[in-house]
């Protein structure tokens, strides 16, 4: 019986482990309006825009939690202010999409955004989302998204 309980266990958590998926964050308004869905990077972060991509990698993460406890380098090395970072755009040209989207696999958790002095961009109970479509990408195309077992994929679905 023991036995069968610990593999149990074993499998919920190996579940856990893979079964972990890549969360969207629609911009409900809280940011400008060119990003649809934001997707937050080890290292920086996704954007997911009407006609492409846009990749933010940066060490800033990284910096922050070693700036404290190391003493080497120059100062812009240790300055957690300075940072090095990268943007990667990928655009899909002609792109038709009107923004029908299609939002699957809700988050249970959701986040709050309260961002500056505008309270118009105060979004509150934003849910994310692991599988998203944006319907007719491309005329009778769409452009599907999925973030499960930790991997970003898409597609493009034609009718």
């Amino acid at each position: 019986m023991m036995i069968m309980r610990l593999f149990i266990v074993f499998i919920l958590l190996q579940g856990l482990a893979f079964g972990q998926e890549v969360w969207m964050q629609p911009n409900k308004g809280q940011w400008d309006n060119r990003i649809e869905y934001k997707i937050d990077l080890q290292m920086g972060e996704m954007l997911i825009e009407k006609d492409g991509f846009t990749y933010f990698l940066n060490d800033a993460k990284q910096k922050l939690r070693h700036s404290h406890d190391d003493h080497h380098g120059s100062d812009q090395e240790n300055n957690p202010d300075f940072f090095d970072a990268q943007v990667i755009r990928s655009k899909f040209l002609n792109s038709s999409w009107g923004g029908a989207r299609s939002e699957n696999n809700p988050s249970i958790f959701y986040s709050n955004y309260i961002l500056g002095n505008d309270s118009s961009k105060w979004k509150s109970k934003v849910h994310n989302f692991s599988e998203i479509t944006l319907i007719d990408f491309y005329p009778e195309i769409d452009l599907r998204m999925n973030g499960q077992n930790a991997e970003l994929k898409y597609s493009f679905v034609v009718e």
